[in-house]
């Protein structure tokens, strides 16, 4: 199973280089969306001020399974395997960062890191 992540960055000046340092990021929203369009326009309907944006587009490309997986589990909760879920899994990252969604896209990068899965429930009740 391949996961496609779509990942922005707003940056608060313009960019002098290649490179902006960390502290000039102030928000760094991710979707995952199929088709890009859709996020492009939420990108452009943010309610932030009239500042230089450089929009910054990445695809993460996260491997499940197979023969060279980038993704793989290290860790669990005692209840992960009984939950609909993977609350509880911790797993290490070893991914391409591509220009494009396709496996094939220009790699413009590498992510290497840890990623966890937690769940959020929500319980409704009438009021009487």
């Amino acid at each position: 199973m391949r996961l496609y992540y779509t990942m922005f960055m707003l940056v608060s000046m313009a960019m002098g280089g290649a490179y902006a340092a960390i502290d000039n990021v102030i928000q760094m929203p991710m979707s995952d969306a199929e088709n890009p369009k859709p996020v492009d326009e939420w990108f452009h309907s943010l309610d932030q001020a009239k500042e230089t944006r450089t929009k910054l587009h990445f695809y993460f490309q996260d491997v499940l399974g197979g023969d060279s997986p980038t993704v793989w589990k290290v860790a669990e909760s005692a209840v992960t395997s009984t939950s609909a879920t993977t609350f509880g899994q911790i797993n290490m990252v070893d991914d391409l960062l591509t220009a494009g969604p396709e496996p094939g896209s220009e790699v413009v990068g590498g992510l290497r890191g840890r990623s966890g899965s937690l769940t959020c429930t929500i319980r409704l009740s009438k009021w009487g």
